[in-house]
């Protein structure tokens, strides 16, 4: 570390504290004399290559504020010792050496790491309640260098809705051994956005296929994922993705599982959307059957969708709060399928 140090510290660089700004390379970190955490993690793994020094790994982390719900991302080193595994955090120069781990995964799994993280990284973030961890990876090998750079690139252009441009930048990351569920959900979403484009041009069959990439990904996301929160999401985007592919059985199946997972956390916003997804499949396949007992399932899922979306309205304090505008847009949405129901249920078989 103090060799590396030694390399670093004459380079006079700067934090830049615009977290908009377009990542950059290596070589654009010392052009410009500027760094973010990510940045000046990669300059630091850049140096220690260069010494030699091949134990060692770029260190990507998401956590979630425990007051906002706020996702941040932090970036650091790790690096192997003799007796475990040291970090270290070229943004703040935190330093601590975890002793008897000798694989980076086993180390990011662990509660003593991740605690030490959410300690470490609230100040830094200027959370006042400090941080839940979510995920956390380790890319390691000269090879992947770029890996965490091309996944930064693409949430730069993912957050400029370029979902073409994030989609090639994800997947370089991908390919370079990153691995987080948020990436492969991310390249999920990609394919779903570039499929409702294909959709709107009525270009059925390009459509089909970005709804089936958006699916794998989407299933990859839930199982790569270490957080059931997100997870929660995740099966949400699935099930309407399968809702997109006319795949009701597997949307059935996925919201419900969405719902189990929701009602375990409480999370109100994730509830609402899995009983309006279930409801959608059984209005969707009472049409296809011409089945007046599926029309009064999907009845009674709007009914406890419509439950939870009160209570909502009612209850200012929850884990996932919801603003009283998607509330309103999600009752209105109950009433538009109630309605549909209740016009078609007439001139249905028994």
């Amino acid at each position: 570390m103090l060799r590396v140090m030694s390399e670093l510290n004459p380079l006079e660089l700067q934090r830049d504290k615009d977290e908009s700004h377009k990542p950059r390379t290596v070589n654009e970190v010392l052009k410009e004399k500027r760094w973010d955490c990510d940045e000046i993690a990669r300059v630091y793994t850049a140096i220690a290559w260069n010494l030699g020094i091949t134990d060692i790994a770029q260190f990507a982390v998401r956590l979630r504020d425990k007051e906002t719900g706020e996702i941040v991302g932090h970036a650091a080193v790790l690096y192997k010792t003799e007796t475990g595994i040291f970090y270290f955090d070229p943004a703040t120069e935190n330093k601590k050496q975890f002793k008897g781990y000798s694989s980076f995964s086993d180390l990011i799994q662990s509660k003593d790491f991740q605690n030490y993280l959410s300690d470490v990284c609230s100040p830094y973030n200027n959370s006042k309640m400090g941080y839940d961890f979510v995920e956390g990876t380790a890319v390691s090998g000269k090879e992947n260098a770029d890996a965490v750079y091309y996944y930064e690139l693409g949430n730069y252009y993912f957050n400029q809705k370029i979902d073409s441009e994030a989609l090639a930048q994800y997947k370089n990351a991908l390919d370079r051994g990153m691995i987080f569920g948020e990436l492969y959900f991310n390249i999920g979403q990609c394919h779903y956005f570039m499929a409702a484009k294909y959709e709107r041009m009525n270009n059925k069959e390009n459509c089909k296929k970005e709804y089936q990439y958006a699916a794998e990904y989407f299933t990859l996301a839930v199982e790569k994922s270490t957080n059931t929160i997100e997870m929660t999401e995740y099966y949400g985007y699935l099930g309407d993705t399968y809702i997109r592919l006319n795949e009701q059985t597997k949307a059935l199946e996925t919201y419900k599982t969405q719902l189990r997972l929701a009602e375990s956390l409480g999370l109100t916003s994730q509830i609402v959307d899995a009983h309006l997804g279930i409801a959608t499949v059984y209005i969707n396949s009472a049409g296809l059957a011409n089945n007046r007992k599926k029309y009064d399932n999907a009845l009674d899922y709007l009914a406890v969708a419509e439950k939870h979306l009160f209570s909502a309205l009612k209850e200012e304090k929850k884990e996932e709060k919801l603003n009283v505008k998607e509330i309103e847009e999600k009752l209105n949405e109950v009433r538009i399928k109630r309605n549909a129901i209740l016009q078609n249920k007439g001139n249905v078989n028994e």
